[in-house]
């Protein structure tokens, strides 16, 4: 899966740093979810101006760090409280909830995950810009 997925980046000139996919045994190995998205994959641009640029959602990831760290520390927190007690979903536990993202950064996010999926198959099958593009006017929220 892995080998499929990378080769593909680089013939779009993405980077995929790591993901993961999830498999199960019924008899033979089997994958049981979506892979080579921007939510399972760690997907970054190759080269130019934006090399380097998160192009997954690490990006909000790394936003919200930035912007909203009580929210991060408090879904550590709950992570930490969920494995302790044997609680299944740790989001139940978390007693706050994240600030929203400003309208320009959603529509942006909305717009990377729509020209990557347009980029990675090879057709455009969202009306977005160019992901470069996009990357662009992300930076600033970076």
């Amino acid at each position: 899966c892995n080998e499929v997925i990378t080769k593909r980046c680089e013939e779009v000139e993405l980077i995929n740093y790591d993901g993961k996919i999830e498999l199960f045994k019924f008899g033979d190995l089997c994958v049981c979810d979506v892979l080579g998205t921007l939510d399972e994959n760690r997907f970054a641009i190759a080269g130019g101006d934006l090399k380097g640029e998160q192009v997954s959602k690490e990006f909000l990831r790394q936003w919200y760090k930035k912007n909203d760290p009580a929210w991060v520390s408090e879904i550590g927190r709950a992570k930490k409280q969920a494995r302790e007690e044997g609680v299944e979903n740790w989001k139940w536990l978390c007693s706050r909830e994240p600030i929203s993202l400003p309208k320009e950064l959603s529509d942006l996010v909305s717009q990377m995950y729509m020209s990557a999926a347009n980029l990675y198959i090879g057709r455009e099958i969202f009306d977005s810009p160019p992901l470069e593009t996009v990357m662009g006017k992300l930076k600033k929220y970076r």
